[in-house]
């Protein structure tokens, strides 16, 4: 039978042997040099690109490449995208390397009160204000001010000028000052804002506060909500309220417009569309009866 042949290696090591051992000294001292070499040059090259690409982004500074020219504001749908970018307009023109995220977070903070700030960098002048916004009841409008509250009357936002239209403004309370973000006004009478807040928290814990346009405490210490519709609904206090939600919520889901109700006297709901009516209800459905004439003249 023919031999195999002997392996590479096998030849490899064959061959070493048969060189003396000073031979072998060298051939390693060489291998050991061409690593070393290898390993210098691949540095070398690193450092060169690396060198490089600083260079270039060093130029490109200078030119203010890397400026801030854009802020967009993400997450919010209360809370107005230009004050926040009001705010930040001093970080336009700086660097986006040294730009003091932290002093902005701190100055959004001072003014409006949300959850949770975050701001990162979107190359090459872009910064990126993320927002977990805190839910907003209503809004206080004063001589100077605007002030947004939420369900615990805590000041979330303040403002020059009404900008949330999603948000029902709350009237005829007296007691808020020159407020800060983060404080919680008397407002006054307070049994009376007590009642108020009731009211609202109720509208939202059910979905129904974004239909609201308006909820006036008025000087006959009844409570007058208005509607976005045009619809006036007056209450006498929150029994009141709470006696004819039923009703009120009927009134809101069906989106009903240029009507005066007035609940505050007995049961039935008085209402004028635009004469005088009274509401009854009869198999589940609100019918609306002239006064006058005893004829229906609409439905709920």
């Amino acid at each position: 039978m023919a031999r195999k042949p002997k392996s590479s290696r096998a030849k490899a090591i064959k061959r070493n042997k048969r060189k003396p051992k000073s031979t072998r000294a060298k051939a390693l001292k060489r291998n050991k040099r061409k690593r070393i070499f290898k390993r210098l040059l691949i540095t070398l090259c690193v450092l060169a690109v690396v060198g490089a690409a600083s260079y270039e982004m060093y130029v490109e500074i200078n030119k203010g490449y890397f400026d801030v020219r854009h802020i967009e504001v993400i997450g919010n749908e209360a809370v107005d995208s230009k004050a926040v970018r009001g705010i930040c307009s001093s970080s336009e023109g700086t660097c986006i390397f040294i730009v003091d995220v932290n002093k902005m977070v701190a100055d959004i903070e001072s003014s409006i009160k949300v959850k949770s700030i975050r701001i990162t960098r979107k190359f090459p002048d872009t910064l990126i204000v993320s927002i977990e916004e805190s839910p907003v009841l209503c809004a206080v409008l004063t001589k100077d001010n605007v002030y947004y509250l939420n369900g615990d009357q805590k000041v979330m936002e303040k403002t020059d000028y009404l900008e949330r239209t999603n948000v029902p403004v709350l009237s005829g309370l007296t007691g808020m000052d020159d407020e800060n973000v983060g404080t919680v006004p008397i407002l006054q009478p307070e049994w009376r804002s007590a009642m108020a807040f009731s009211i609202l928290n109720k509208l939202n814990e059910d979905g129904r506060l974004s239909k609201i346009s308006e909820l006036n405490c008025t000087q006959n210490n009844s409570f007058k909500l208005i509607t976005k519709n045009n619809v006036t609904i007056d209450v006498k206090d929150v029994d009141n309220f709470t006696a004819n939600y039923e009703y009120i919520s009927y009134v809101l889901d069906q989106n009903q417009s240029n009507m005066d109700i007035d609940l505050k006297n007995g049961k039935k709901p008085r209402c004028k569309i635009p004469r005088p009516v009274i509401c009854i209800e009869k198999n589940g459905i609100f019918c609306h009866y002239c006064l006058k004439s005893d004829e229906v003249v609409g439905m709920c």
